[in-house]
C-alpha cells in the first residue's frame, strides 16, 4: 500500500545530509553509524514495504520511531558523557593554571632571594674592604702627620 513519504522513509532521505556530514568528518565512524541505523531499521522498512492497510503502516512507523529513538538515545548518552568530561576539564583548567602560576611565582621568589643574598654578601665584602681601606688610610695619614 502506498502512503505519503514512503519513498523518503524507505530511502533514508531525512538522514542523507547528516550521514554526509558525519562521513566527511570521520569516515569510519560515520559509516558505522549509518550502517547501524540501516540495520536497526531494516525490519520496520520491510514491514512498511509489505504493509497492506493503514494499521500495518501505523505499526511499522511506530516500530521505526522506536528504533530511531533507541539509536539516538545511545548516541545522546555518549554525547552527554563527552559534555560532562569537557565540563570537568574546563572546571579543572583554571585550578591547573593557578597552580602553574603559583609554582612560577615560588621559583621566581626563590631565585630573587638567592640573588638578594648574593648582593648582600657582595655589599658586605665591599664594605669590609672599604672599612679596611679607610682604617689603613687613617693609619697611614696618622703616620704621615707624625713624620711631618
Amino acid at each position: 500500500m502506498e502512503f505519503a513519504y514512503k519513498d523518503e522513509i524507505i530511502n533514508f532521505k531525512a538522514f542523507e545530509d547528516i550521514f554526509l556530514e558525519m562521513i566527511a568528518i570521520d569516515p569510519d565512524l560515520g559509516m558505522n553509524i549509518k550502517n547501524s541505523i540501516y540495520a536497526s531499521l531494516a525490519e520496520s522498512h520491510a514491514s512498511l514495504v509489505k504493509a497492506n492497510n493503514k494499521d500495518q503502516i501505523y505499526v511499522a512507523l511506530i516500530k521505526e520511531q522506536l528504533h530511531i529513538q533507541a539509536q539516538s538515545s545511545q548516541y545522546l548518552a555518549t554525547t552527554d558523557e563527552i559534555v560532562q568530561k569537557k565540563n570537568t576539564l574546563l572546571e579543572s583548567a583554571p585550578s591547573i593554571y593557578n597552580e602553574l602560576l603559583d609554582e612560577i611565582e615560588k621559583k621566581a621568589f626563590d631565585l630573587l632571594q638567592k640573588q638578594k643574598l648574593k648582593m648582600f654578601n657582595g655589599i658586605e665584602r665591599d664594605a669590609s674592604f672599604y672599612s679596611g681601606l679607610r682604617d689603613t688610610t687613617k693609619k697611614t695619614g696618622g703616620l704621615y702627620l707624625i713624620q711631618l
